[in-house]
């Protein structure tokens, strides 16, 4: 199993032109079992052909993410980004510039509670994007977790008269358990 990547190029070729399995093996010294070997995987392509390039954007327009885009196609996951950073729709989620005001602005939203999820579509940018902002002025060590709705709060104290415990309220939500506690306390504060 040692053919020059020259001689694979050829197997291939012959392959495509319906050339037979003992043809090949004969044509190139080898066995039958290694001409099938190599007519079942040929060799991964050295440039992206145009072929390629269309699959990366039509994976990416069914919402697959780039690293998944890469493993699909056999490149790297930086070479699916410097294809992908062709499209405007892509330049303007992951690489929007913002003004001084701007970043101000999502602090100032932050500070008063809004939702991250809802400051990075206010903004258009990605949710990584408005979480680097808020800590590049809030700092490394500022918890950044989801906030809970009032909605999710009642729901905490309705559960907690029913007598349910902090890890089970937890699984119920779909939140931390430390959340459940830090907002346990909280109630029972105010009580």
């Amino acid at each position: 199993m040692g053919l020059t990547k020259k001689e694979r190029i050829l197997i291939e070729r012959m392959i495509k032109n319906k050339i037979d399995i003992k043809s090949i093996a004969k044509t190139f010294s080898i066995t039958e079992e290694e001409a099938s070997y190599y007519a079942a995987n040929p060799l991964k392509p050295s440039v992206l052909t145009d072929e390629l390039i269309k699959r990366i954007h039509e994976l990416y327009e069914q919402g697959e993410k780039p690293k998944d885009i890469a493993k699909d196609i056999g490149f790297s996951t930086r070479t699916v980004y410097n294809h992908l950073m062709t499209r405007d729709d892509y330049k303007v989620i992951h690489k929007k510039r913002l003004s001084p005001h701007e970043r101000e602005l999502i602090i100032k939203m932050f500070d008063e509670k809004c939702e991250i999820e809802f400051i990075a579509k206010m903004f258009e940018i990605s949710i990584a994007a408005t979480y680097a902002i808020i800590r590049s002025v809030k700092g490394k060590n500022n918890k950044l977790g989801k906030r809970l709705t009032n909605e999710e709060i009642n729901k905490i104290q309705e559960l907690m008269n029913q007598g349910y415990k902090n890890s089970q309220i937890a699984r119920i939500l779909d939140v931390n358990e430390s959340t459940i506690s830090r907002q346990v306390k909280k109630i029972k504060k105010g009580s």
